[in-house]
């Protein structure tokens, strides 16, 4: 049960504000190809509507050198010349996925590369200036969470490119999202990069956790109620920066206790999270854990990490 919730009313925009689009491509990471269609759904959406490019990109690991002499003898190909193979191989499946899900529209196009997943995606979104990076969200109670938490975590710092993780389970444009927002530079990125990725008219809560306090000397009530209160209040500040650019509905609320555990009771009913970078501890998916740990262990549409900036 929540405790001590303190909750401020929808702060409602100007119908004249338009919802911020995106300002550049996005590059989709095709890891496992029968998780792709959640991202690949998301990435048309956003195209659609702001009328940018999406490039997916399949990344194939050269073989291990024993595993190439051992093929090369078999089959008479150089190792290059059975890399490119497979390449071309993975390159001709993912076109066909990708037809499959989307059609392959115009604003849409793929490709396979030989080299390390996570340095590829690295380079290819610096490259293309990518807005975002889309890969996908492996099925709640799997233990691809946590790769999935690791790999996002590596090319949102990395790339300095915010990475959203998308579950197969969406379809459309978030309408609703949920912002951990600890006041820090990385929350309130979150905060702004989450914006452009919503549905026209969605809602988006910010949220701020303050430590539970167990005992309450005589007279402190008055304290940490206003411990509560200024939180509240800073929560009003980010507000009114995100309305003056955005139609969100938006929806402010303080809780008590500890963040991940508090949160958790929360993160389920979002169809997007938002999060400032994770830091490597937060990466334990057991219960219990970071913030980030319980987003990506109960998140049911898609998780966005911010990374630097």
């Amino acid at each position: 049960m929540l405790k001590n919730m303190a909750v401020a009313g929808d702060i409602g925009p100007e119908t004249s504000r338009l919802q911020p689009g995106l300002t550049g491509p996005l590059l989709v990471n095709a890891g496992e190809q029968s998780l792709l269609g959640g991202p690949l759904r998301l990435a048309e959406a956003l195209a659609r509507r702001d009328q940018v490019h999406v490039h997916v990109l399949k990344v194939v690991r050269p073989l291990p050198s024993l595993v190439s002499l051992g093929a090369t003898l078999a089959t008479d190909l150089t190792p290059d010349d059975l890399d490119d193979w497979r390449r071309e191989l993975a390159a001709a499946r993912l076109l066909a996925s990708v037809t499959e899900h989307v059609g392959l529209p115009a604003f849409f196009s793929t490709s396979a590369k030989l080299g390390s997943p996570v340095r590829t995606i690295v380079a290819e979104a610096r490259a293309a200036a990518a807005a975002y990076v889309l890969s996908d969200l492996p099925p709640l109670g799997t233990s691809g969470r946590r790769a999935a938490a690791i790999r996002t975590q590596r090319i949102a710092t990395a790339a300095d490119t915010p990475v959203l993780a998308v579950s197969a389970d969406v379809h459309l444009l978030p309408r609703s999202a949920l912002a951990a927002v600890d006041l820090g530079e990385a929350s309130l990125r979150a905060v702004r990069l989450a914006l452009p990725l919503l549905d026209d008219g969605a809602s988006l809560t910010l949220a701020h956790v303050v430590p539970e306090v167990e005992f309450v000397p005589p007279g402190g009530k008055a304290l940490v109620e206003a411990g509560v209160q200024g939180a509240l209040n800073l929560l009003r500040g980010v507000a009114d920066e995100v309305g003056a650019t955005s139609n969100a509905r938006l929806h402010l609320i303080v809780l008590q206790g500890e963040p991940a555990e508090v949160l958790a009771q929360w993160l389920p009913r979002f169809d997007l999270v938002a999060l400032g970078a994770i830091r490597r501890s937060g990466l334990d998916l057991a219960p219990g854990g970071s913030v980030s740990a319980a987003a990506f262990r109960q998140a049911r549409g898609a998780v966005l990490v911010a990374g630097g900036g």
